[in-house]
């Protein structure tokens, strides 16, 4: 698997490498076969192509590992505040009015704000806002959503890091151009 900063110092070679302007056909060396030039020309076409890919791919892949990592610690603390929520709640009386607060903190958790609608709650009433000023945190959505979203960012990091690996792959096997 590629690094983003394998592939970074892999992305400077190849545009070193093709800071030389390609030679035109007919100046070619006139010991080279045909089978020769077509090498060269498809070292460069593969160069170029490679560099492209590595261009795009390479802060992609850093950018998802990233996404991915903050929406999994988010994930961690609304399941944190999911299960002291329900802690809490468990340990009260059942007359005791917090009760509604905590059921509206957990449903919020678990399909989002929308549950909020037209029960006079906003996040920041909610017991949830309170857990969350504790700990210093923003919204980042609901336990679903977030699965979901890291589910997304992953697939999409796979199919980046295919791309990567497989433009990086193809660059290193490339012969210098000098000696094509």
């Amino acid at each position: 698997m590629t690094t983003p900063k394998q592939a970074e110092a892999l992305l400077r070679d190849l545009k070193k490498s093709l800071e030389t302007p390609q030679m035109d056909p007919l100046d070619y060396p006139s010991s080279w076969t045909r089978r020769q030039g077509e090498a060269y020309e498809a070292g460069y076409r593969t160069r170029y192509s490679c560099r492209s890919i590595i261009s795009q791919q390479g802060p992609r892949v850093a950018s998802l590992t990233t996404k991915i990592a903050q929406a999994k610690v988010s994930l961690n603390h609304a399941k944190e505040m999911l299960e002291q929520i329900d802690g809490e709640e468990q340990s009260m009386a059942p007359a005791d009015l917090r009760r509604h607060n905590n059921r509206m903190s957990k449903r919020v958790l678990e399909v989002g704000t929308e549950a909020m609608a037209d029960s006079g709650y906003v996040l920041q009433t909610l017991r949830l806002g309170a857990l969350m000023r504790e700990r210093g945190i923003v919204w980042s959505g609901s336990i679903p959503a977030l699965e979901e979203q890291v589910a997304v960012w992953t697939k999409d990091l796979a199919e980046a890091q295919m791309m990567l690996d497989d433009a990086c792959a193809s660059a290193t096997a490339l012969p210098s151009l000098a000696t094509v």
